[in-house]
C-alpha cells in the first residue's frame, strides 16, 4: 500500500498532455469522425482523412506559429508523418499519447482493461465508519502504459458512488476526448434530458440552445470542473483539473 501511494504522488510528474509532445512521437488520433490531413496549415486541401484511433508521428518540432480551436478546443497546427511517406498537417487538439478507445469501449473500467496495464492490485484505500448511515470505502486500482502510472478510484457510500479515472499531467480537452469515446452511448442518450436555454447569438439575436452544443465553451475557459448527466437516473459525468492531474468521474447519487 505503501509503495502504491508513493507510485501516484509521483505520477504528475510525467506529462503527457496534448500540449506536450516531441519531434518523433507517436501520437493517436481521437476524432470520432476522423481527423482531415492537409497541406498546409489552415490549408483547404485535403490530403486524406485519417480515421479515429490511428496513429501519427511528429514530423517537426512542435511551435506555436499556427494556433487553431476546434469545438472549443484550443490548440495549434502540428507537420505529422502517417505511414513511410505521407506527410501533412493536422490539428493537435485532437491528438493524444494515450490509447484511443476502441468502438466497444463503454466504461472507464472497460477503458483501462482493454488499453492499460493492471500495476498492482485492487487496494483498500480508505474506509470510513458512517455509524447512522452506514459505511464509505475507496478502492483503488493503479495501472500503467508507457512508464505513466494512472489510478481507478472506486467509492461506495449510503450516498452514492463513483468511479474516477486520474490522468496525471493530461488535459481536460484530452479527459474529455476519452470520456466522449468511452460514454459515447450514454452522452448521445443523455441529450434528450437536457432543456434547451435561450442564449445570444454573435448578431445578439435570442436563440435555443442546448447544454450539450456549448459544452467545450464551457469546459476549456479555466473553470477546472464540469458535470454533464448521462443516461440513467442521477448518472453524471465529471471532468476535474487540480494539482497537475485530471480526473473523468462517473458518480451515481442514491
Amino acid at each position: 500500500m505503501r509503495i502504491l501511494i508513493f507510485l501516484l504522488l509521483l505520477a504528475p510528474q510525467w506529462a503527457f498532455a496534448i500540449k506536450n509532445y516531441s519531434l518523433g512521437q507517436t501520437l493517436n488520433v481521437l476524432a470520432l469522425k476522423g481527423l482531415n490531413l492537409r497541406d498546409r496549415p489552415h490549408g483547404d486541401k485535403v490530403v486524406r482523412t485519417l480515421p479515429y484511433g490511428s496513429q501519427v508521428v511528429v514530423a517537426e518540432k512542435p511551435n506555436q506559429d499556427y494556433p487553431f480551436e476546434a469545438d472549443g478546443i484550443k490548440g495549434f497546427w502540428v507537420k505529422v508523418r502517417v505511414g513511410e511517406q505521407t506527410t501533412g498537417y493536422v490539428f493537435d487538439g485532437f491528438l493524444s499519447a494515450l490509447p484511443a478507445p476502441d468502438a466497444s469501449c463503454s466504461s472507464l473500467q472497460d477503458y483501462c482493461r482493454k488499453h492499460l496495464r493492471a500495476f498492482a492490485p485492487r487496494t483498500v484505500k480508505n474506509i470510513n465508519q458512517w455509524l447512522e448511515f452506514g459505511q464509505t470505502m475507496d478502492w483503488v486500482q493503479a495501472y500503467e502504459y508507457q512508464n505513466k502510472i494512472f489510478a481507478l478510484v472506486e467509492n461506495n457510500s449510503p450516498y452514492g458512488s463513483f468511479y474516477e479515472l486520474v490522468l496525471p499531467g493530461a488535459s481536460l480537452e484530452e479527459a474529455w476526448l476519452i470520456a466522449r469515446a468511452c460514454l459515447k452511448d450514454e452522452l448521445e442518450s443523455a441529450k434528450a434530458m437536457v432543456a434547451a436555454r435561450t442564449i445570444n447569438d454573435d448578431n445578439g439575436l435570442a436563440v435555443q440552445q442546448k447544454h450539450y452544443d456549448q459544452f467545450a465553451a464551457v469546459v476549456f475557459r479555466g473553470f477546472g470542473c464540469v458535470a454533464l448527466p448521462l443516461a440513467g437516473i442521477d448518472r453524471y459525468l465529471g471532468l476535474n483539473e487540480a494539482d497537475g492531474a485530471v480526473s473523468i468521474t462517473v458518480s451515481k447519487k442514491q
